[in-house]
């Protein structure tokens, strides 16, 4: 019986590890497209000589347009008023903690599944 719990608890060790690496390359890879569209939209949106500023000024000219362009995305509005994820300037990927050496005997769970439930007085 005790073998059937080494081996089960082994491979459940293995299991919660290939996960765990799988959420770091996630938050990898998250990290990196909130970066790509933080610097895209800034190509558009920042600056005097912006995109979004210089359709505004020929709008204002009197170019013929049907559309608006969105809220938030005007230079008045600022496009720091668009909901996004956090900052890559704020935000950095989380470093790996979990290893495959079969000598490591502690494994450090990353914040979303190391947090504990709230108690009934914190709900």
């Amino acid at each position: 019986n005790a073998e059937e719990i080494g081996k089960r608890a082994g491979a459940l060790f293995d299991k919660v590890s290939g996960f765990l690496t799988s959420m770091d390359k996630l938050d990898k890879s998250l990290f990196t497209a909130q970066k790509s569209f933080d610097d895209a939209k800034n190509q558009l949106t920042s600056g005097r000589g912006s995109v979004v500023r210089q359709v505004e000024i020929l709008q204002k000219l009197g170019a013929k347009n049907s559309k608006q362009i969105p809220a938030g995305w005007d230079e008045e509005g600022g496009a720091s008023t668009i909901e996004t994820a956090p900052s890559h300037e704020t935000r950095k990927p989380r470093k790996s903690k979990v290893t495959d050496d079969a000598d490591e005997t502690e494994m450090v769970l990353p914040e979303f599944l190391s947090s504990s439930p709230p108690t009934s007085s914190q709900k």
